[in-house]
């Protein structure tokens, strides 16, 4: 039960409300605070040289990315990897120029999941986003781009952007609704050490997104798979449009057509073609028999008797939000090890959707829990963990993934048909290049984490200490 001793002059403020949800809202308490601080304030549209979203327009997409330009919907800007896989026309981009985003913008989402705040790297120069997006143009008149962005996502921040929502089962914010946020104007030093801490992280992550790029080019180049990626930028349908399949003497473990495509199965053949071994033989027999994990008893807990617990959401999430379990009903077994790839393991077959989109545990989960949806395949060793991950995050492999599934409405992996994709790897050599890339770009994106989690946590520290 939250609790508060009322001032006098709140029910002045408030128009003579006497509501206590109203007077114990976060943002009311900020505001309150606000008013003891040290520091003057000003304004985001103060601070920016435009706040703005954009029209809803219809999307021509396109599969050839030479013919487009990649797109980003709300939720993709907060994954640790921003590519889609979808393609707007260039032709319809032309008509679209001001929703084309550039390095040094704020970006905030502001339809369904509100106030999540990224800063637009180089990552995210040219591509073309969603209208559902607040763009934020900073023009460092009183505040530096990297405080405004710690400040907009720190707790304070979060709550002020989002307390003007509007909408029944979708929420929605507004440019307007947030121009007149309040911002504190720290000490210039206090604000050099906090830009300082943003454009370190930022770098971080693009040579860890550079380093990748590289492990995956090289895997292919390595064990001559680069006929398999050109084959995917065709626009064909990956599944395909039908074909007869002569059956075998062999068990039939299947007949889902999607299990037979002609493309996913002239790239199995292809990687059969290599020297390699097959998935089973690349993980432990725990991370082989256990594949997705077993339901459990889930408690809801508190910062004092709960462990985090990994959705699949959180799993590509840059800065994931994690719910707390109790620890009295959680095995050892279900939780994140180094060594382990992850993957959601329940969804649909849409470009953008994470379902079997792999991600390593290296880290970033270690000792959390797996929710059950999350399937885990647990290498050797971290060398051999990093290179069966890229193999799997590679065009081809992922699709080769997507194509062994069953359901309907909701799909799941077959795992017994997964242990026995075959794994190029011409060399032991090839192994080590290919993993060191990965490892190193996992070690910048904990140190770029910590660098972001320090700057904002600076600016909640300051704010706290005006209550004392």
């Amino acid at each position: 039960m939250k609790t508060a001793i009322a001032n006098k002059a709140w029910f002045h403020d408030s128009d003579l409300r006497l509501d206590a949800s109203y007077h114990l809202s976060e943002t009311v308490q900020i505001k309150h605070l606000f008013k003891i601080s040290p520091y003057k304030f000003t304004v985001l549209s103060q601070q920016a040289s435009d706040i703005f979203s954009g029209n809803i327009f219809k999307r021509i997409y396109v599969k050839d990315r030479n013919r487009g330009l990649p797109y980003l919907t709300g939720s993709d800007i907060i994954k640790s990897d921003i590519d889609s896989g979808k393609y707007i026309s260039k032709k319809q981009a032309n008509s679209l120029q001001r929703l084309i985003l550039k390095e040094g913008w704020i970006l905030v989402t502001c339809s369904g999941t509100l106030g999540n705040v990224v800063y637009a790297d180089k990552l995210f120069e040219g591509r073309i986003a969603t209208h559902d997006l607040i763009r934020i143009i900073p023009n460092n008149k009183d505040v530096n781009n990297g405080f405004l962005y710690a400040y907009l996502a720190s707790r304070y921040g979060f709550a002020l952007l989002t307390h003007s929502s509007y909408g029944g089962v979708v929420k929605h914010i507004e440019p307007h609704h947030i121009k007149s946020l309040p911002i504190p104007i720290f000490p210039i030093e206090k604000q050099k050490q906090i830009q300082d801490l943003i454009i370190q992280s930022i770098e971080l992550r693009v040579d860890a997104n550079r380093l990748l790029i590289e492990a995956e080019e090289l895997f292919e180049r390595g064990n001559n798979l680069s006929y398999e990626t050109q084959l995917l930028l065709r626009t064909e349908n990956i599944y395909g449009n039908g074909a007869s399949v002569k059956v075998s003497n062999k068990l039939v473990q299947t007949l889902k057509a999607r299990h037979y495509s002609l493309r996913a199965q002239s790239i199995i053949n292809k990687w059969n073609a290599v020297a390699g071994k097959p998935i089973h033989a690349w993980v432990t027999e725990e991370g082989l028999t256990r594949g997705m994990g077993g339901f459990f008893k889930r408690i809801d807990g508190t910062k004092m008797n709960g462990m985090d617990i990994i959705s699949q959401s959180d799993i590509h999430d840059r800065r994931p939000s994690y719910k707390k379990v109790r620890k009295s009903y959680i095995k050892e077994t279900e939780l994140a090890k180094t060594g382990m790839i992850i993957m959601p393991a329940a969804g649909t077959l849409g470009e953008n959707e994470v379902f079997l989109r792999p991600e390593l545990v290296y880290l970033n989960f270690e000792g959390k829990v797996l929710s059950e949806v999350v399937g885990k395949l647990r290498s050797k060793s971290l060398a051999e963990a990093a290179y069966l991950f890229v193999a799997l995050k590679s065009k081809p492999g992922f699709r080769i993934l997507r194509t062994l599934v069953y359901g309907t409405n909701l799909l799941y992996p077959r795992w017994d048909l997964i242990k026995d994709i075959n794994i190029p790897c011409k060399d032991e050599q090839l192994l080590k290049s290919v993993s060191n890339l990965v490892i190193c770009a996992y070690e910048k994106r904990s140190v770029a984490k910590a660098k972001e989690n320090q700057a904002i946590q600076l600016v909640e520290k300051e704010i706290d200490q005006w209550q004392n």
